[in-house]
């Protein structure tokens, strides 16, 4: 990563009503170990004024963060904020190694989010895209060679941010899929966060060289150890291995979906990859993305409907976990989106990639970026990905099984995961039942 990175070690918080930094460096309170604590003292050193008392109670995380819910209290007035903590937790060397592998880097991401809660946030709100305020990111670290991490050392990285609780919002957790209204609205929303950084970044010193992480793993967007293309007789293999837990893998169009895929799928080699590929149609255009753009990082603020009480009225959209942001194709984010956050229906589907591409060529000409293009590359992306989940099933549902109960214990809901995968599946068959009916394997 670029070196700006180092230069954010420490950085101070915003003020507490005042977008405005602060020029003195605060540690991270002592207090914090495993998980985030703090007192009265270190918060009234973040916010500037007296703070007399306060609560925490942990509200969830992901892989890497705890999140946490802070009330506290100065001059009689209550003030509630999220306070998101920095989790290392020991590995097993072959865990580590695995993210190594995959260019998962943990110090990275998290230096990213930091840095955007620390010097973005603002910028991107005055431009239309709602973030929660931030009041305090600090990251501290203790230099060390990387061969540590690789061995299973755990790291002395810790980082905390504070945030604005944004108040009652509309949330659906991972592998949730959102109502429909809320998809056409999204659509629009990550279009008009796409054309911010087209031409130029809206911040001049978001690095170039920063990738969207998760899409990079999620797609296996970058050289591979691992074969992209099981053959016709390990994906039957697959299929009998786990048609007792994943049903919709048994299925007449996705099984044959799955082995025309095995006969074709090399194809599309030349189209995995986040760099803009040589002398090609597709994938021609970078600009930031959000890196992680599901449903559970997207919060509706809402407000009941004046026509009709009983309905609530989408006033805003804010994003939020900006640790996997980068520069990839506008298509990689769209497609992560449809597979994550909305149940397959061809139509809709259509009608979702419209409504994005007419608010992105209200900036970018449609001929810059022709409509033909953008339907091939969300296409092709909806089948990686599938197939990249595809192949995570080589392992044994034994395997699969531990793998699931680490997910469980982070608070996933297994069976909306399930569900969720389905939708995906269904969405592959589609496509390549379209591909194979347009003879498109031949021109791709």
């Amino acid at each position: 990563m670029s070196t700006i990175y180092h230069t954010l070690i420490n950085t101070v918080a915003t003020a507490f009503n005042t977008p405005s930094h602060s020029s003195v460096s605060i540690p991270i309170c002592d207090e914090s170990k495993d998980q985030f604590n703090c007192n009265t003292d270190w918060l009234s050193r973040i916010f500037g004024f007296p703070v007399s008392d306060f609560s925490i109670k942990p509200v969830g995380g992901g892989m890497t963060t705890l999140t946490y819910r802070l009330n506290i209290t100065a001059k009689q007035e209550s003030k509630s904020m999220f306070a998101k903590y920095l989790v290392y937790e020991d590995e097993p060397f072959i865990a580590r190694l695995f993210k190594f592998i995959k260019g998962i880097n943990l110090e990275e991401i998290c230096k990213k989010e930091v840095f955007f809660y620390n010097e973005c946030y603002q910028v991107f709100k005055t431009h239309g895209i709602r973030t929660p305020q931030s009041y305090y990111a600090v990251l501290e670290e203790t230099n060390r060679p990387e061969i540590l991490n690789v061995l299973g050392f755990k790291s002395p990285l810790r980082g905390v941010i504070l945030m604005e609780d944004l108040g009652n919002c509309q949330n659906y957790p991972l592998c949730t899929t959102i109502p429909e209204k809320y998809a056409f609205s999204l659509s629009t929303k990550l279009a008009q966060f796409h054309t911010l950084n087209w031409y130029q970044p809206i911040h001049p010193e978001f690095p170039f060289e920063c990738k969207p992480a998760a899409y990079i793993c999620f797609f296996n967007l970058e050289s591979s150890l691992f074969s992209r293309y099981p053959s016709k007789d390990k994906v039957i293999d697959i299929i009998n291995n786990w048609e007792q837990i994943f049903t919709i893998l048994t299925e007449p169009k996705v099984k044959d979906a799955l082995i025309s895929f095995s006969e074709n799928g090399s194809k599309l080699d030349k189209y995995y990859t986040n760099d803009i590929p040589p002398s090609q149609e597709l994938f021609q255009h970078h600009t930031l993305l959000h890196g992680d753009f599901h449903s559970g990082n997207i919060f509706f603020l809402t407000e009941p409907s004046q026509e009709d009480p009983e309905i609530q009225d989408i006033k805003d959209i804010a994003l939020v976990d900006f640790q996997c942001y980068g520069y990839g194709h506008p298509s990689t984010e769209f497609s992560y989106f449809l597979l994550n956050c909305v149940d397959f229906d061809p139509e809709r589907d259509v009608m979702l990639m419209k409504v994005y591409y007419d608010e992105l060529t209200k900036t970018i000409p449609p001929e810059e970026y022709p409509w033909e293009v953008f339907q091939r590359e969300v296409e092709i992306r909806c089948l990686q990905f599938v197939i990249t989940d595809f192949n995570n099933h080589k392992m044994s549902p034994e395997m699969m099984n531990k793998l699931m109960d680490l997910f469980v214990k982070k608070g996933l809901d297994m069976e909306k995961m399930l569900k969720s995968g389905t939708q995906k599946y269904l969405r592959f068959a589609h496509i390549i039942e379209k591909w194979n009916q347009e003879n498109t394997w031949e021109r791709i």
